[in-house]
């Protein structure tokens, strides 16, 4: 399933969007990357790991990972949904979705949970939203769009390198990134 998202850099200048809902400790513990091998990606959009870390950042110095969901926060978790609201009112879903992959793989370890059937098949229909569709340009001062990266689906919480994009009497650049799914409704992208 798609999250559209949409990503105008206006003369250059690079933009962060969104917050983390998890604290991060100097050195917190991560979870191990998963190549995901039901995604093949688009031809503008190439995946760049980052060893045992998660990365969520557009550069390879500044390190953003996702902390580890110890499971006895994902149970305190999932305990607060089940008596709070299907919505970004609910502060524990947005955390459950902050930590992606790691929800559902304590999702499937998990043989009861105190969640209704209903909410239970919404966490897990959200969970499934992993995959987003980004695009951007670099505009000018005369509102000439110079760099363009068509529309691409990539992965959440992938770092990905875009090329090649499209220019117009333009030194093509580098350009990488992330988008990280920090809450039901809210993304996370530094490119």
């Amino acid at each position: 399933m798609f999250i559209r998202n949409q990503l105008f850099l206006m003369l250059c200048t690079a933009l962060t969007l969104g917050f983390a809902l998890s604290p991060v400790r100097s050195q917190p513990r991560v979870a191990a990357v998963e190549q995901n091998q039901d995604f093949h990606g688009e031809v503008q959009a190439r995946l760049e790991p980052h060893g045992e870390s998660v990365c969520a950042s557009g550069c390879a110095l500044s390190r953003h990972p996702t902390p580890f969901l110890e499971r006895e926060h994902f149970e305190a978790l999932v305990s607060e949904f089940s008596s709070q609201p299907m919505s970004e009112d609910s502060p524990a879903l947005e955390e459950l979705l902050y930590f992606g992959p790691q929800t559902s793989r304590e999702l499937e370890a998990t043989d009861e949970t105190p969640l209704d059937s209903q909410r239970l098949a919404f966490l897990k229909t959200e969970l499934a939203r992993d995959q987003v569709q980004i695009e951007f340009r670099i505009i000018d001062e005369d509102d000439v769009a110079r760099v363009q990266l068509p529309p691409t689906t990539v992965n959440l919480d992938r770092r990905y390198a875009f090329e090649p994009l499209n220019t117009v009497d333009f030194q093509p650049p580098e350009a990488s990134g992330t988008v990280k799914r920090v809450g039901l409704n809210h993304l996370w992208q530094r490119i």
